[in-house]
């Protein structure tokens, strides 16, 4: 069995998992913990699936891991199974179909929350970032490592334009 992942793909996975973390001790929820492994479980395997197939060999992907763990930090507290289940299925699977020069187009995740959102409609609650300190600390910190504040300045200055322009 092999587990690749590159570094960005290593703190993302930490990143996420810390945020998670605190958001179920901050909320003090144990139904959390259950939503988090199922969206795991359903990644992991389903991803397994896809790779076995093509690779014919045992596969853990991490960025099987990271939607899950960002769709399990989204979907709101509580949601059905069914709809984390639905939004895993929906992100893998349209890493393998909706591709442009042999990459996805779209971030996976967020298309698995998108299609929860239309088919069912379901809200979502970011609740795994709510401890802002965190997320500012942990986000530094990956940018700093990987060398990517080009990323952190554009996205500050667009979010301060779009507010500014939100406020007039």
């Amino acid at each position: 069995m092999r587990f690749v992942t590159t570094k960005l793909k290593n703190y993302m996975i930490w990143y996420l998992a810390i945020l998670i973390a605190a958001g179920i001790i901050r909320e003090k929820e144990a139904f959390l913990i259950l939503q988090v492994g199922i969206a795991l479980v359903t990644a992991v395997f389903i991803e397994g699936i896809f790779y076995f197939i093509k690779e014919k060999k045992v596969f853990i992907s991490s960025s099987a891991i990271i939607s899950a763990l960002i769709i399990s930090g989204v979907m709101i507290e509580g949601a059905k199974s069914l709809f984390i289940i639905f939004a895993v299925l929906v992100a893998l699977f349209s890493k393998y179909l909706i591709r442009w020069r042999a990459r996805h187009i779209f971030n996976p995740a967020n298309l698995g929350l998108l299609a929860v959102s239309l088919f069912f409609s379901v809200g979502f609650s970011w609740w795994a970032g709510e401890t802002a300190w965190l997320v500012i600390i942990l986000g530094l910190f990956i940018a700093f490592r990987m060398k990517n504040f080009y990323l952190v300045g554009s996205y500050i200055i667009t979010t301060m334009l779009c507010f500014m322009a939100y406020s007039l």
